[in-house]
Parts: C-alpha cells; structure tokens; sequence
C-alpha cells in the first residue's frame, strides 16, 4: 500500500465519484474492478508459466486444454465442451476490452441509478 497504489486507488474513486455514483457504491465498484484487472493479469502468468513448464508455446497449451474440454462426456458437460472454443480463446486482449466495456457499461448503468 504505497504511495502509487494509494493514487491509483484515489484516481479510481474520484472518476467513479465523478460519474456520479454514491460513495458506498464507487469504494464497492473499485474493490471489484481492482480484482477483475489483477485476475486478468494472475491469469496471464499462470499460463505463462504452465506453458514454460510443460515446454510449449501459450498457443500450442490452450489448443491441449481446448481439446481436453472437448474430449469431456457431453452429457455431463452440456455447455462447457460445445463450448469449448470460446471459453478456452487465445484472445486475451479481446477478453479484456470485453470486461472493460462491461464495467463501463455498469458504472454507466449505476450513475444513472444514483442521480
């Protein structure tokens, strides 16, 4: 808890402020967001890592786990391996500005609430 994260906490709590939300909702909304963006960025390292361990490239382990969700029983996985494609993309940008334009899209959402 630095001087810098505290910043970034307070630049973060006065845009939501500023996009008008209530200050219970904007500190609740923050500690989301803050989980949403280090998950993203956990996520990234963890495959980065699985892959330097098991000696292949991130595309070549997420086509493996692709095709592991695949290989499942259909019937006890009815969504996940038809699925499958989509849940296990190498899009990671693309999951991203996903995310983002779902939280912009709710702090829009509760500050119209608010007002």
């Amino acid at each position: 808890m630095g001087p810098r994260r505290l910043k970034h906490i307070d630049s973060l709590l006065g845009a939501l402020k500023d996009a008008g939300l209530r200050p219970q909702d904007a500190c609740r909304l923050a500690y989301h967001c803050n989980n949403f963006l280090t998950e993203l960025a956990a996520d990234e390292a963890r495959l980065a890592s699985m892959a330097a361990a098991s000696g292949v490239s991130r595309r070549k382990l997420l086509e493996q786990t692709r095709k592991a969700f695949r290989s499942l029983p259909r019937h006890e996985y009815p969504t996940l391996v038809p699925w499958a494609g989509f849940l296990i993309e190498d899009d990671a940008d693309g999951l991203f500005e996903f995310g983002l334009k779902v939280w912009l899209d709710a702090i829009a959402e509760m500050a119209k609430r608010s007002a």
